[in-house]
């Protein structure tokens, strides 16, 4: 269930990482694909060396043709589920590394970032500076400006608690 869990997630994040790529879309892409990769080999690995073994060597004993038929039954629907879900598993993981490999997705990835990044950045410095000129008219009579920076500090402060310059 956990494979079949990641490889839908893994489709649908392919999917609108196509539609809008992001970063931390990609970053899931990658972490997703390289989980369902190892997963997806124990899977192969048990199937191979588990049931199949399991299920060769366990019908020389049975006697019963009943058990026998009942075995066989089973046993095909095993492999069908498991070959289901690793074919599912195996088109996720190569849908995956294809994503992870477009390169015109993986540029317009970065340069949103930094397009985010920036905005970011100026949201910040428009806050400082609302804030710096907000505690210049509140506090300019009972505090001293810093000579380097040019923020107030309080007037018993013997440095700046903004950058450590002396009064």
């Amino acid at each position: 269930m956990l494979h079949i869990g990641l490889a839908i997630a893994l489709l649908i994040l392919c999917g609108s990482y196509k539609e809008y790529p992001a970063m931390s879309k990609r970053t899931g892409i990658k972490v997703i694909t390289i989980i369902l990769t190892v997963l997806t080999g124990i899977k192969a690995l048990t199937v191979l060396f588990g049931v199949m073994p399991a299920y060769y060597g366990s019908e020389s004993d049975i006697s019963n043709s009943g058990l026998s038929a009942f075995s066989s039954v089973m046993f095909a629907l095993i492999v069908i589920y498991y070959g289901g879900v690793i074919t599912l598993s195996v088109i996720a993981c190569v849908k995956g590394y294809k994503c992870m490999n477009n390169n015109e997705l993986t540029t317009e990835a970065f340069s949103e970032q930094q397009r985010v990044n920036a905005a970011r950045a100026q949201q910040i410095y428009r806050a400082q500076s609302t804030a710096n000129v907000q505690q210049s008219f509140t506090t300019e009579n009972t505090a001293w400006q810093c000579k380097n920076c040019g923020k107030y500090n309080e007037s018993d402060n013997k440095f700046c608690i903004y950058c450590g310059h002396i009064r």
